[in-house]
């Protein structure tokens, strides 16, 4: 039922006017909101064996022999600390911005603030969905954007099968099922409101009855515009995934502001996370364009990770994980990592997810070369998109360290990358519990998770 629910307001945003559709998904993120506030690690090594690495590293930069500095940022340090540089790159934590261009307002956004400010305040590591700037069936349009798009087999598959399946129809049965409770509710009011609860389902009906001939246009439209699901032909006229997104921007574009924060930083180690309906070969292509590949690790993965200093002394300090493709340093992400579930719309579903999935990786992470990677995706979505005030409860500090630490400790993982949200939000707290799963900063010394 929670499908067909999106599947309705999809057709709205598509229907109506850029203003009205986001008027009309703002209300709904509103009413939501409500509602939503209603380790035995990779590196098998230890916090005494790093601290005492560690030694060799503050002499090695410094040029002086002096104890490890856990507590300060040090521009001599890696990713802000000379604790970090010791470390390999699987024995850190990173936070991880979801969808890091897709800033609102929009009926698709996961973020509110630039790319550029998430860098500055300390993300370290981002996805990004790529899509073409035009989907013309079997012949692909010129541009590789990044947006928080829809593409056609989704389309079809979420969208106009729902259509095809009565939707509206099944949910004006589900609401005539409710109205007997309703009327058992009766007379309940609230206080202000324009009707009784009891009228509830009567007025939503009436609102899904009203959306019925925009359905059989959607329903009629869809494949004489862009052919069918299985076999679609050059379509009659583009499909445009990145519509909804009104951040959406050239990859090139984005791939640029990533290298310009590289240059000026070169003791920030960087990671980037694709998905992406482009083949990687071209996406490599737009790296390359923009000289962004000089910066590109190439990791064997029966080996150990470098550590923090060795990437920063190599140059080597971008990590970018994305799919098949003649690049050597486009890394398969389905080579290294495990992580939690996800598309929880609910604090209380998020809550009770302290458990990582159990794939090969998994398995694996304690056996040589010990070079798996975790993460812990930490957010809500509801419809398209995240929503900013569910991210001030679940990014909140007590509930985000609660549940890492029951997470690592319960499956002895080591959680590398906290996948959030409007990341910055409550008060910037998912970086305060990056510092502590780390050991640094007012943290030192005392980790939440611990190396062993």
């Amino acid at each position: 039922m929670k499908n067909y629910f999106y599947s309705i307001l999809l057709m709205v945003s598509l229907c109506f006017s850029h203003i009205e559709a986001h008027s009309f998904f703002e209300r709904m993120k509103n009413g939501v909101s409500l509602a939503a506030g209603t380790i035995t690690s990779a590196g098998q090594k230890s916090i005494e064996y790093i601290k005492e690495k560690s030694g060799q590293v503050v002499q090695q930069i410094t040029g002086q022999s002096a104890p490890i500095s856990l507590s300060q940022r040090d521009s001599k340090g890696c990713n802000g600390f000379i604790g970090l540089c010791p470390r390999r790159y699987n024995e850190v934590a990173y936070v991880h911005a979801h969808n890091a261009t897709t800033r609102g307002p929009s009926v698709v956004n996961n973020q509110d603030i630039s790319l550029s400010d998430l860098l500055n305040k300390g993300v370290r590591s981002i996805k990004i969905p790529i899509h073409y700037a035009q989907d013309m069936g079997n012949r692909k349009g010129e541009g590789v954007m990044v947006c928080h798009g829809i593409y056609r087999p989704t389309l079809y598959k979420n969208y106009y099968g729902a259509l095809q399946g009565d939707l509206l129809k099944k949910l004006m049965a589900f609401f005539n099922k409710i109205k007997p409770i309703m009327k058992i509710v009766g007379g309940l009011s609230v206080p202000g409101a324009y009707m009784n609860v009891r009228d509830i389902p009567e007025n939503i009906k009436m609102y899904i009855e009203g959306l019925e001939p925009i359905a059989k246009i959607v329903e009629r439209g869809l494949p004489i515009a862009y052919g069918n699901a299985t076999s679609p032909p050059e379509a009659k006229i583009p499909f445009t995934p990145c519509a909804i997104d009104p951040a959406a921007r050239s990859l090139e574009n984005v791939l640029k502001e990533i290298k310009a924060f590289l240059d000026k930083n070169p003791r920030e180690v960087f990671t980037i996370m694709l998905e992406s309906t482009v083949p990687f070969d071209l996406v490599g292509q737009e790296f390359q364009k923009v000289g962004l590949d000089r910066y590109a690790h190439v990791q064997d993965k029966t080996k150990l990770w470098p550590t923090l200093q060795e990437m920063v002394e190599s140059g080597k300090r971008l990590v970018v994980f994305g799919g098949g493709s003649r690049y050597a340093w486009m890394l398969q992400k389905r080579d290294f990592f495990y992580e939690t579930p996800y598309s929880f719309s609910s604090k209380s579903a998020l809550e009770k997810s302290v458990t990582v999935k159990k794939n090969n990786n998994y398995a694996q992470r304690n056996v040589a070369p010990e070079n798996k990677l975790c993460e812990i995706n930490n957010f809500l979505t509801i419809g398209l998109a995240g929503l900013p005030g569910a991210a001030d409860v679940v990014n909140k500090r007590s509930f985000l360290r609660k549940r890492v630490k029951t997470i690592g400790d319960g499956e002895k993982v080591f959680p590398n990358f906290i996948n959030t949200d409007f990341t910055q939000r409550p008060q910037g707290d998912v970086f305060d519990v990056v510092d502590e799963i780390n050991g640094v900063g007012k943290y030192a010394g005392k980790p939440l998770i611990q190396l062993k």
